[in-house]
C-alpha cells in the first residue's frame, strides 16, 4: 500500500469523523432548543451541556443554557451563564435585568445598576427594571432617584401590581404607613395570588397597631403559599408579642421548616428560643439558643438569655460564662451587665456587681431591672431612701414592673411612711397572690400604725 493511499484513506477517516462529531453536536443543540421550547428545563440543560462541551464559543448557547438553570432555580449557574454569554457579546435585556436582580440581592449594587441600565438600553419600556432600579435606589438611601424611577414605571404601567407593591415598601419604609396600606391594597386588588403583597399589607397594618388586621393578612399569605418563610416568621412575632408563646412557637417552627428561605436562619431560633423559655421549656430554649450561635457565633442575645435562664435556675458558674461572653463580644450591652450584677453579688463580689448596676444603668437610663436590683442592694444595706429612689426611677421607666411593689412597702415601711408601705403592700399582693402569706403581717403592720 503506497504512501498516497495511506495519506488519503486518512483524510477520509478524519473527514468522517469531524461529520459525526458536528452532527451530534447539532443534533443535542437541536434537542437542547426543542425541550426548552417544551418548558422542559432540567432535559434542555443536558442537552446543552452537552454542546457546549464542544461548541465553548456560542454565546447563545450559554444564554439559553442560562434560562434553564433559571427556570429551575439553580440561580448560581443561571448566573454563571448569562456572565459567559454577555462577556462573549450576547445582548438580552430579560438576561441583563436577572443579572441586575441577582447582583442587587446581593448587594453588589453598582453592578446590579450597570446591568439593570443596559436592559433599559434595550427596552426603553420595561417595567419591572424601572421598579428594580426604584428597589436598588431605596436600598442605597436614594429615596429621590427611587421616586423618580417608581414615577416612569406608574407612568408605563398604572395597574402593574408589582408596582403596587414597590410604592408599598418605599412608603412603609419612611413610615407612610396609611400611604404603604393604600399601595399594598392595590397590589392585592390587582393580583391577589402573590403571598407577599399580603404580608406587606400585614407588617403595615402591625405597624399601624391594628393587630386584628395584621394577623389577618399574614394568614392570608401563607394560606396562599405554604412554603412562605417570611409570612410563617411574621406569625411567629405576631403571636409572641401578643403573649401566645405557644402559638409563637408553632409558626417559628414552620418559618425553619420551608424548603426555601431567605430569613436569618440564627435569629429565628433565637426568637423561638425567647418563646421556649415564656413557656418553662428550658431544654428545648437551650437547644434553639445553641443552634442561633452555632449559624451566628456573636449572637450576643442568645448568649444573654441562655445566661438569664441559668441565672434563674441558680447555675451561676454557667450564668457567668455565658454573660462574660456576650459582654466580651458587645461592651455595650446594659442588660448583660444588669444580670451579671446579680450574679457576682450571688458570688459575694459585691463592689464588682454594684459596678455591673451601675455601668448597666449608665449605658441604658431606661434599664428598669438595673434600677430594681440597685435598689434591692441597697435594701440589703438598710439604706432605705436610696432603695426607694431606685425603685421610683423602676416604676418611671415601666409602670408595669409591679414586682418593684413589694420591695418598695418595705423600704417605706423601715423609713416610717406607713400609710406609702400599706398601699405598694396591698397593690403587690393584688398582683401576686403567692406574696399574701408572706407580706399580710408587715402590710396590717402598717395599716395599724
Amino acid at each position: 500500500m503506497n504512501i498516497r493511499f495511506l495519506l488519503l484513506t486518512s483524510i477520509v477517516f478524519f473527514a468522517s469523523q469531524m461529520s459525526f462529531a458536528y452532527d451530534s453536536t447539532t443534533t443535542a443543540y437541536n434537542l437542547g432548543v426543542e425541550a426548552y421550547n417544551n418548558e422542559e428545563y432540567e432535559e434542555a440543560a443536558k442537552y446543552l451541556s452537552l454542546y457546549l462541551q464542544v461548541v465553548t464559543g456560542h454565546d447563545a448557547g450559554y444564554y439559553l443554557r442560562g434560562n434553564c438553570y433559571y427556570e429551575l432555580k439553580q440561580y448560581d449557574f443561571a448566573i454563571r451563564d448569562y456572565n459567559y454569554a454577555y462577556e462573549m457579546g450576547y445582548k438580552d435585556e430579560q438576561m441583563f435585568y436577572r443579572l441586575g436582580a441577582y447582583y442587587k440581592d446581593q448587594k453588589n449594587y453598582s453592578i446590579a445598576l450597570m446591568y439593570f441600565e443596559k436592559a433599559i438600553e434595550l427596552k426603553k419600556d420595561y417595567t419591572d427594571v424601572y421598579i428594580e432600579l426604584g428597589n436598588l435606589n431605596l436600598a442605597m438611601g436614594n429615596d429621590e432617584k427611587a421616586s423618580k424611577y417608581y414615577e416612569q414605571a406608574l407612568a408605563l404601567d398604572p395597574t402593574y401590581p408589582e408596582l403596587n407593591y414597590s410604592l408599598g415598601n418605599a412608603a412603609f419604609n419612611s413610615g407612610n404607613y396609611s400611604e404603604a396600606i393604600d399601595s399594598y391594597l392595590n397590589a392585592t386588588k390587582l393580583d391577589s395570588t402573590k403571598a407577599k403583597y399580603f404580608l406587606g399589607l400585614g407588617n403595615a397594618y402591625y405597624a399601624s397597631k391594628d393587630t386584628a388586621l395584621a394577623f389577618k393578612y399574614t394568614l392570608k399569605s401563607v394560606q396562599i403559599d405554604s412554603n412562605f418563610s417570611q409570612a410563617f416568621y411574621g406569625l411567629g412575632i405576631l403571636y409572641r408579642l401578643s403573649g401566645n408563646h405557644h402559638k409563637a412557637i408553632l409558626y417559628f417552627g414552620k418559618a425553619l421548616g420551608t424548603t426555601v428561605t431567605d430569613l436569618d436562619v440564627s435569629f429565628v431560633y433565637k426568637m423561638r428560643g425567647l418563646s421556649y423559655a415564656k413557656t418553662g421549656q428550658t431544654a428545648k430554649a437551650f437547644t434553639d439558643f445553641e443552634a442561633a450561635i452555632k449559624y451566628n457565633p456573636i449572637d450576643t442575645v442568645a448568649y444573654l438569655e441562655r445566661g438569664i435562664i441559668y441565672y434563674k435556675e441558680g447555675k451561676d458558674s454557667l450564668a457567668l460564662i455565658d454573660l462574660d461572653k456576650a459582654i466580651r463580644i458587645d461592651d455595650k450591652l446594659s442588660s448583660a451587665y444588669t444580670y451579671r450584677s446579680q450574679v457576682l453579688i450571688n458570688m459575694g463580689k459585691i463592689p464588682e456587681g454594684e459596678s455591673d448596676l451601675n455601668n448597666a444603668i449608665l449605658l441604658n437610663p431606661e434599664d428598669a431591672v438595673a434600677y430594681y436590683f440597685l435598689g434591692n442592694l441597697y435594701l440589703d444595706r438598710d439604706e432605705f431612701q436610696r432603695a426607694v429612689t431606685n425603685y421610683n426611677k423602676a416604676l418611671e421607666v415601666n409602670p408595669l414592673y409591679y414586682i418593684v411593689l413589694e420591695n418598695r412597702g418595705i423600704a417605706h415601711y423601715n423609713l416610717g411612711n406607713y400609710s406609702q408601705a400599706a398601699t405598694d403592700l396591698e397593690a403587690a399582693m393584688k398582683h401576686f397572690p403567692n406574696l399574701v402569706e408572706k407580706l399580710s403581717p408587715l402590710y396590717l403592720l402598717a395599716k395599724s400604725r
